[in-house]
């Protein structure tokens, strides 16, 4: 299990090499017993304990975008492809993923050893019924690309061909990336995901990843155990018999649990501040990859009348000192990227150069928009301390143009 965490904006990314904190005693070690008043671990029972600082707000499959939600619900669904600490992807689910001569489709190879927690295959309907179910039900895992979806052909039980409405090259890749897959015969009988929930029905917890959920206490955690039909298990994690995601009221209490061997694993973002202290505990490691994994960003709201305008957003940008935040918030660990996409996949880095504008500039790009010192709502997640940190910096370095700053932050599924 890795955690990646970081700071992108618009037109200037930040990109944060990611450091994952983890206790060296992890479930199934020889190590005495160290119970503390966090989780309670046991760090001899088997059992991984992963420490997280909110509870799943939105039990629908593929409609979630707390990253909580993420962690706990996606253990369940099977990704085509895999990401690896390296940057690259590995096919998971998806044996092989090509795109058509034509370049109209996306040609699927599923892997035939992989089964649904209930011992059923996963197959290409599983494909056609996940991607239709994007598509009808609006699920947020496929806004991004969704859109160009025009139906998927089923070949043979394991062979699914997936139709675009226009030929592109980059959709096959979001796709590739983005697909995890739900179980059609689970739930061909729910009419619409919208406002449907799995969390009191156990009956649907069927799972095609690693691990099959098993109990939620509200509030406390979530169990999982391994599911018996997943064939990629390497050698040795039979020493781990299950998952427990702990819920902790704050980052804080949770960097106590880690130091205290209460959990193994810290899943949300190290606070670039915790960094040399938890460096510091004979009993944790902390490791930092050498490429960024993934990146936050600051978006601007191009509904707006004034912000639609690309000069505008521009001009708002080139004030903003990425540089400053990585030394300030992240202490160093981060990088600075021009695009979208993980340093990592460095084949499809564009030629972006960051936005530089002067504080008298910006003021005369505003003004002929009709826009003079305007008052700008940012919105950022409360649980994010570098997200808020940032915030702040980016407040203050929009103020000499006469940008005034609202900061509003929020839990992370109501900021988005």
């Amino acid at each position: 299990m890795k955690r990646f965490g970081s700071w992108k904006k618009a037109g200037i990314a930040v990109l944060a090499a990611s450091a994952l904190a983890l206790t060296a005693c992890a479930g199934g070690g020889d190590n005495a017993n160290n119970n503390g008043g966090g989780g309670g671990a046991d760090v001899g029972d088997g059992i991984l304990h992963i420490g997280t600082t909110t509870e799943v707000v939105n039990w629908t499959p593929l409609n979630s975008v707390s990253i909580t939600d993420i962690w706990v619900v996606y253990q369940l669904y099977p990704a085509l492809q895999t990401l690896t600490s390296e940057g690259t992807y590995e096919p998971h689910v998806a044996d092989s993923i090509k795109t058509s001569e034509d370049g109209n489709s996306v040609i699927i190879s599923m892997n035939k050893d992989f089964k649904w927690s209930d011992g059923e295959p996963i197959t290409a309907k599983d494909v056609a019924f996940t991607l239709d179910r994007l598509r009808d039900d609006a699920l947020l895992a496929g806004k991004g690309f969704i859109g160009n979806y025009d139906g998927t052909e089923i070949q043979d039980d394991y062979t699914a061909v997936v139709k675009m409405k226009e030929p592109s090259f980059g959709w096959s890749i979001d796709l590739a990336q983005s697909v995890y897959l739900i179980p059609e015969h689970v739930f061909a009988d729910v009419p619409t995901f919208q406002g449907y929930s799995i969390e009191n029905d156990p009956d649907r917890w069927v799972s095609g990843g690693s691990f099959k959920l098993t109990n939620i206490v509200a509030g406390q955690r979530y169990d999982f155990e391994p599911n018996e039909y997943y064939p990629m298990r390497a050698k040795g994690n039979d020493a781990v018999k299950g998952l427990e995601f702990q819920i902790y009221a704050d980052v804080n209490t949770m960097q106590l649990a880690l130091r205290n061997n209460d959990i193994d694993l810290m899943a949300p973002i190290v606070p670039a501040s915790a960094i040399a202290g938890l460096e510091s505990q004979q009993n944790i490691e902390v490791v930092e990859a050498k490429e960024a994994m993934n990146f936050s960003k600051l978006t601007f709201n191009a509904s707006h009348d004034v912000l639609a305008d690309a000069k505008v957003r521009n001009a708002i940008a080139g004030l903003i000192d990425t540089k400053a935040i990585i030394d300030n918030v992240l202490q160093g660990h981060g990088q600075q990227g021009t695009s979208p996409l993980i340093p990592a996949l460095t084949e499809f880095q564009p030629d972006v150069k960051p936005y530089k504008s002067t504080p008298d500039e910006t003021k005369k790009v505003l003004a002929d928009a009709g826009f003079p010192d305007p008052t700008l709502m940012l919105t950022c997640d409360q649980g994010n301390s570098s997200h808020a940190k940032s915030a702040q910096l980016v407040r203050d370095m929009l103020a000499p143009a006469g940008i005034n700053v609202d900061i509003r932050c929020a839990e992370r599924a109501t900021s988005l």
